[in-house]
């Protein structure tokens, strides 16, 4: 069995989390990844981009 990666070790270790701060992960994906880029963004693409993280 293949090993995860960085990425999705880092999704498992946040979806372990007992209480997730949805809040506050929207505000750092607008600051960090948003904002540099236009400051707006697709409903369907944010909801894309999260959607890792169910």
């Amino acid at each position: 069995m293949a090993q995860p990666s960085r990425i999705e070790s880092r999704l498992n270790a946040f979806r372990r989390q007992q209480r997730m701060q949805a809040g506050s992960l929207i505000i750092t994906v607008f600051g960090d990844v948003v904002m540099p880029r236009g400051g707006s963004i697709w409903l369907g693409s944010l909801i894309q981009l999260l959607s890792p993280l169910n």
